[in-house]
């Protein structure tokens, strides 16, 4: 796109400096003119002068002698002081001789025939003063139109000859009523030149015909359609000429061009309001020359850019009658988070007494390691986490709640406005509605962003879960639950805080996810005392009872607690307390996976070392690392050796190792 320049606010005033400086400007320049055309009117008053003598010494006749004498009074002052028997003729010819130099016209002069060579001088003369008229018409026409802004633009992203043409161009474009009255100077000049010299060759009446027509083709048409359909090329290379034009005259255009600068002002770039940049974009949008043409999309997106930091939050916001939003007394119980998943909101306002009355933002990824079955109050949770609530006035522009938002301190805010009612002293504010990143980006781009809560699902072809936590869960972990599970993990358990995260990541995704269903007293035994096992488990939800001693003490496992740890990390574990699990879901982590990542990580990083209760694992990733060569970036390698993981023997390693 163009890069256009947008005005909303008039120019500010002329500081007193700079205003006192354009006064001497301006009065220098009067002053130019002043002596330019007084010199003008006496160059008039001589030419008209000698023009008369000339008249008056090739006549005969004494009475239109005298007349030329009466009007003329320099010839008049000097009759007076001669004899009156002096002869008129020859006191003209003296009078000529003096004035001109001694040149002196005579008949053969005024109608002589004309030699060989003198018609090809006035012929070729004519043909330069109708290129030159042609030449200087289709300047004035091509450089003048071509925008000072374009050039700035070619400067700077044009191909290397138009970057070289808009160069040598922008400093004549610069003084831009200096080059017009240049070019305008040196058109008239041939024009008045032509006819001087063609009708010494043609007749009067055909000096006027091939005169227009020159003029018309030749001198308008032809070069202001060229060089204006080429300007910047031919400006580009015929910019010497241009300088040479206006050095010449430089002393007579100087002066007008400062009194047009004086009157007219001297900056000429196009600037267009938002209302002619978005008409512009519309232009573009609908040309189907594919150079210009800008989709549907690209222009909505501009049109919104443009409106965007002149709507308010008010037009953009939803109201409060349609927002989601909780009591800070309700509990987060399987009800409340059911309806919360259904609604599919990331971030709740949450009130107290009334809707008027906004204290929070409950964050729904808060909600992970919240036990439904704790019923939780949500004043407990605002408590722990404490999210910060924005609130702006519904005259806030969207350009600077969009800056707010950037900074990540919240992607939504309260819209809100001071009450004037009866109850402005108990209640200041008036809950309006609330404004979202989602609302923001949905006014520049001019269309709805769908979501899940927008897209109109056929009960026909979906059947609607009506208890969040009674979904079955998939047998693998999504990226989402892999990223969170891994966070929670190297935080919390040093045995996965020896793996980089990475690999940590590469793990869980082989671990299975297992639901038990059972209910009543048909429990399923995960561990059992006295019998050795090769993983761990991570509880996710549901029932969980640990059985210690042989007093058989129970303990009840609340989701987020791993088990069988020490399995991943002995030789050989055999747990001393039973545990059984009643419509449960954990992860399933296995020793085998977890030893697999371990040799990865031993393989690749030189500086890993094994925590104590891993030693009996070195000598066999010793010999492990002693046989695997170093092979290019993503070419596996497989290693068949038989190695001992006491309970859990696979029969090979598969590893992708990268370059060094």
């Amino acid at each position: 796109m163009t890069p256009l320049m947008i005005l909303d606010h008039a120019p500010s005033p002329t500081q007193p400096s700079s205003l006192n400086g354009n006064m001497k400007k301006k009065l220098f320049s009067m002053i130019s003119v002043l002596m330019m055309i007084l010199l003008l009117t006496s160059g008039c008053y001589f030419y008209s002068d000698t023009n008369l003598f000339v008249k008056a010494a090739g006549k005969q006749d004494s009475t239109f002698r005298a007349e030329m004498m009466m009007t003329t009074p320099s010839l008049m002052n000097t009759y007076s002081t001669k004899s009156n028997n002096s002869d008129l003729a020859t006191l003209c010819d003296k009078y000529l001789n003096a004035t001109n130099n001694g040149t002196k016209h005579t008949e053969s002069e005024e109608g002589g025939p004309l030699t060989w060579y003198e018609y090809i001088i006035y012929a070729c003369a004519s043909l330069f003063f109708v290129g030159g008229a042609g030449l200087m018409s289709g300047f004035t026409l091509g450089l003048l139109s071509i925008d000072p802004m374009q050039l700035d633009i070619l400067r700077n992203t044009g191909t290397e000859s138009e970057k070289k043409y808009a160069s040598r161009l922008a400093p004549i474009l610069k003084h831009h009523h200096l080059l017009l009255v240049t070019l305008l100077l040196w058109n008239a000049l041939c024009f008045e030149c032509l006819p001087l010299f063609l009708h010494k060759i043609v007749p009067e009446y055909v000096a006027i015909i091939l005169g227009v027509t020159f003029v018309l083709f030749f001198g308008e048409v032809i070069p202001q359609a060229v060089i204006s359909r080429y300007g910047l090329s031919i400006g580009g290379t015929l910019f010497w000429l241009v300088w040479l034009l206006i050095v010449i005259v430089f002393v007579i255009a100087w002066p007008i061009s400062k009194v047009l600068d004086w009157m007219l002002g001297s900056g000429h770039g196009t600037l267009y309001q938002r209302t002619e940049l978005k008409e512009l974009v519309n232009i573009h949008s609908q040309t189907s020359d594919q150079r210009y043409h800008l989709t549907e999309h690209e222009a909505k997106i501009l049109g919104g850019a443009l409106d965007f930091s002149k709507t308010s939050v008010r037009q953009t916001m939803t109201p409060i009658e349609k927002t989601y939003m909780l009591d800070i007394d309700s509990k987060l119980d399987v009800d409340t988070m059911t309806k919360i998943w259904q609604e599919g909101h990331s971030r709740i306002p949450i009130f107290k007494g009334n809707t008027n009355n906004i204290v929070g933002m409950l964050y729904v990824k808060d909600l992970i390691l919240i036990n439904p079955e704790e019923a939780l109050p949500i004043s407990q949770v605002l408590t722990f986490y404490g999210r910060e609530v924005l609130k702006v006035f519904p005259d806030t522009y969207c350009d600077e709640i969009l800056k707010i938002f950037k900074t990540g301190r919240t992607h939504i805010a309260i819209v809100h406005e001071e009450n004037t009612g009866e109850n402005s002293s108990e209640q200041p504010y008036t809950i309006l509605g609330i404004v979202t990143l989602e609302d923001v980006i949905e006014e520049i781009i001019k269309d709805e962003i769908a979501d899940e809560n927008d897209i109109d699902y056929s009960k026909e072809n979906v059947n609607r879960p009506h208890h969040i936590f009674k979904l079955e869960i998939p047998s693998k972990l999504t990226s989402t639950q892999v990223a969170t599970i891994s966070s929670y993990l190297s935080r919390s358990s040093t045995t996965f805080r020896l793996l980089p995260e990475e690999y940590l990541k590469r793990l869980l995704h082989k671990c299975e996810v297992v639901e038990l269903k059972q209910h009543g007293d048909d429990m399923t035994f995960l561990f059992e005392k006295g019998k050795s096992c090769d993983f761990g488990i991570l509880t996710l939800h549901g029932k969980m009872e640990v059985m210690f001693g042989d007093d058989k003490f129970v303990t009840e496992i609340r989701p987020w607690t791993l088990l069988g740890e020490r399995a991943l990390t002995r030789e050989s574990f055999v747990p001393d307390f039973d545990a059984r699990a009643e419509n449960t879901t954990y992860l399933k982590i296995l020793k085998k996976d977890y030893i697999d990542s371990i040799s990865e990580v031993f393989v690749e990083d030189e500086s890993f070392f094994l925590p104590k209760d891993m030693e009996w694992l070195s000598p066999v990733l010793s010999k492990l690392a002693k046989n695997t060569k170093i092979v290019p970036k993503n070419e596996e390698i497989t290693f068949a050796e038989e190695v001992n993981y006491g309970s859990s023997k696979p029969k090979g390693f598969k590893y992708t190792h990268l370059d060094e």
